[in-house]
């Protein structure tokens, strides 16, 4: 019998929040082939009070060289704003200023799950 996957592939999430109105979602899932990869969505309230999300996936083929570029991109924006990292303050693109505080909630995290995606005896 086939082994049983979280809700919709997932194998691993984790959820960001932030002080700002931005809330970030990493989860790894895997597809119906058994290729796993992760997605990234970055959730936002606008105006009006509803949500706006924003995607990117990333494919296991893609995931060192993904992980590469985006290390570079980090280390660029701690040496441009080393002293913003020191205050805790950082900017978005909206050019709104917050204060670097965030929480994370693992509780979506299926601990009987290993990161491998495969489950530990699981009772369905």
């Amino acid at each position: 019998m086939e082994e049983l996957m979280g809700e919709r592939g997932e194998i691993y999430s984790d959820k960001l929040f932030t002080n700002s109105e931005r809330t970030y979602f990493f989860n790894v899932k895997e597809n119906r082939k058994g290729d796993y990869f992760l997605n990234i969505v970055e959730s936002k309230r606008n105006a009006s009070g509803d949500f706006e999300r924003h995607s990117v996936f990333i494919y296991e083929e893609n995931i060192k060289e993904f992980e590469s570029s985006l290390l570079r991109a980090i280390s660029v924006i701690k040496k441009k704003n080393s002293g913003n990292y020191a205050t805790g303050e950082t900017r978005h693109n909206d050019f709104e200023p917050h204060n670097e505080g965030s929480r994370r909630d693992n509780s979506n995290f299926d601990k009987n799950y290993h990161y491998s995606g495969r489950s530990r005896n699981r009772d369905y």
